[in-house]
């Protein structure tokens, strides 16, 4: 389900605004290029599209690739037979190796014309000696030959960044993940149709399912489509089979559970889905989830600027009790870093809960709201 034409794509509308224009204004292509940017997010999919659209003997009048002719189907197909697109992943070729290919590729023209393409994938895994010698490699460049470098970190300090025009890859949104998993719904042909339109597929999936699969997927296409995958093979499409068979829960659950804490009520059902699975997640889920409410109190406005994330921070954020649940999860999350121990955790909860409940009482309400005031913001 690879896109091959950045038509096709999701997301990253600046990238392929960026090549349509050089199209054309038929200005030439970058000699080298660097996409940074999380895993997931498009960086080897761009790469080979951008090196087909360099390649291809019959690009349609946008700039996109025929996908059709032998330099197409050589990236396409990955076999990279012929000399137009050489492929090397940073991460597994060796030291020696890495160099040797490098040299030897642009060394000489393609023997079937047109331009030549490297792909280097996570370049932030070669050695410092393979790293030099790609930096006086780019230091001449040579007409007709591009390189196409991808990194899952920022490369400030590596030097490459001067001598490449460099692409940010920021994680994709929920809205674009789930419009991008309904597209790959319909694309995928099921039974007599396809898996969008069938009626073997709740509604309720469709919606409430890519929900919380888009707001699990940390930003990624990638992850996201794993997650669909794994839920159409195993027929998992009732929101609460996907929650305890893939350990998905979207936001909202959080919300919600958030919303019971502060209140003080459904301690069991709270219990049951922060406790079980994977509790350092749900921890950080929740956080994410207060500091969407905390950033909608200061500014009006949760991340993203979605009317829905924005009508749930709001929720949150006017509950009598949110600036003391808000500064309890800060304290712990300063004193326990990254990660902390189950029954460190039960405790925490047990008690934030116990403080919430007796917070809600008419009697307890005045002196917490003065205690969680008093208390600075910590984080």
């Amino acid at each position: 389900m690879r896109p091959h034409t950045l038509n096709d794509m999701y997301g990253q509308d600046h990238i392929k605004k960026y090549f349509y224009n050089l199209t054309k204004s038929k200005k030439p292509f970058p000699t080298a290029m660097l996409f940074q940017g999380q895993f997931g997010g498009g960086k080897t999919t761009t790469a080979k599209i951008v090196a087909q659209m360099l390649v291809c003997k019959n690009p349609k009048e946008n700039g996109d690739p025929c996908c059709e002719c032998p330099a197409c189907k050589d990236v396409i197909d990955e076999t990279f037979n012929r000399d137009n697109v050489l492929q090397i992943d940073g991460g597994q070729a060796s030291k020696d190796e890495v160099i040797d290919k490098i040299t030897d590729f642009v060394s000489t023209p393609a023997w079937s014309g047109g331009n030549k393409v490297l792909i280097l994938e996570e370049v932030q895994e070669l050695s410092v000696k393979a790293k030099n010698s790609l930096l006086k490699t780019l230091e001449k460049p040579v007409k007709g030959i591009h390189y196409i470098m991808t990194s899952m970190e920022d490369l400030k300090a590596s030097g490459l960044t001067s001598r490449c025009q460099v692409f940010k890859f920021p994680p994709a949104n929920v809205q674009a993940l789930m419009m991008f998993l309904a597209d790959t719904m319909e694309k995928v042909p099921y039974k007599d149709s396809n898996l969008w339109d069938s009626d073997d597929i709740p509604a309720e999936f469709k919606m409430e399912g890519l929900k919380a699969i888009a707001e699990s997927a940390n930003g990624s296409y990638r992850m996201a489509m794993q997650m669909l995958e794994q839920c159409v093979e195993a027929d998992i499409f009732k929101p609460d089979e996907i929650q305890s068979k893939l350990g998905i829960v979207s936001t909202s659950t959080f919300l919600n559970l958030l919303m019971s804490i502060m209140s003080g009520t459904q301690p069991l059902n709270v219990f049951n889905t922060l406790i079980e699975g994977d509790y350092n997640a749900n921890f950080n889920l929740m956080f994410k989830v207060i500091s969407d409410a905390e950033c909608f109190r200061v500014f009006g406005v949760a991340p993203g600027n979605n009317e829905f994330f924005n009508k749930q921070a709001k929720t949150l954020a006017e509950h009598p009790n949110f600036s003391y649940v808000r500064n309890a999860f800060c304290e712990f999350a300063q004193n326990h870093q990254a990660y902390f121990k189950k029954t460190e955790y039960v405790v925490f909860m047990s008690a934030l809960f116990d403080a919430c409940l007796r917070n809600s009482r008419p009697t307890g309400v005045t002196e917490l709201q003065k205690r969680a005031v008093r208390k600075p913001l910590q984080g």
